[in-house]
């Protein structure tokens, strides 16, 4: 009588572990493909926004005479509101409060912060790119542009970027010299968020355009110089 040998079908031991090795070294390879990846698709869909962001400001700036927002209205919550850009955007006051990302939120400075009432928004507004503060024009909107026609060169000239955090988590609406002196803290989620690949921010200029700019490249010297330089495009 002639004995067949039958052979196991499971894995020994020293097979798998030599199969999660592999796998282990695999997904060790894969992850910063994928982590570059996921930082590409956050940077584009970003810059989307912003430029749309831009767009829509820019439909209100010529629906209101070539008036600049003011640096709290832009992003009231009301659609009813004169000054608010929101509108523009297809936005509705119902839409408020919503858990994931929006029109006015990078998802890549949203999933570091975490979710805020405000539209969970993240952008800020370039406060000399605005004419007043709650409809009122002082110190230091009354160094700001109070019309696009004044602005000499709107291609230099940020007007949204990505973004400026307080201590508490929420955005800042407005943006200028002194705020993006407060560098990016991970673990107290506040400061300008510059972290984008690149090691930059997200900035769309006056005339539509978009540009990522690195924290060496913001303009330098004393704060009136900021204040003048063509990038906050102030008046003087």
């Amino acid at each position: 009588m002639k004995y067949r040998r039958v052979h196991s079908a499971a894995w020994s031991l020293v097979e798998l572990l030599v199969a999660i090795g592999i796998i282990g070294i695999l997904a060790s390879l894969a992850l910063p493909a994928w982590s570059g990846v996921r930082a590409n698709a956050d940077q584009a869909q970003c810059a989307s926004r912003l430029r749309n962001l831009a767009s829509a400001s820019l439909s209100w700036i010529n629906d209101h005479g070539g008036a600049m927002p003011d640096a709290m209205y832009w992003r009231f919550p009301s659609e009813n509101h004169d000054g608010s850009i929101l509108p523009y955007l297809g936005y509705r006051d119902t839409m408020l409060n919503q858990k994931g990302p929006t029109a006015l939120s990078c998802p890549a400075s949203l999933r570091a912060v975490g979710p805020n009432a405000d539209w969970n928004r993240s952008y800020s507004i370039n406060i000399y790119a605005c004419g007043t503060e709650n409809g009122q024009r002082y110190s230091p909107f009354d160094r700001g542009v109070a019309r696009i026609q004044q602005v000499a060169s709107p291609a230099k000239m940020a007007f949204f970027m990505d973004g400026n955090f307080l201590a508490g988590g929420a955005p800042e609406r407005k943006v200028g010299p002194a705020s993006v002196e407060n560098v990016w803290d991970k673990q107290q989620k506040t400061g300008f968020y510059d972290q984008h690949t690149g090691n930059g921010a997200n900035v769309v200029f006056l005339d539509g355009h978009l540009g990522l700019i690195s924290r060496t490249n913001l303009p330098k010297g004393t704060p009136t110089e900021q204040r003048l330089n063509p990038f906050w495009g102030a008046i003087q």
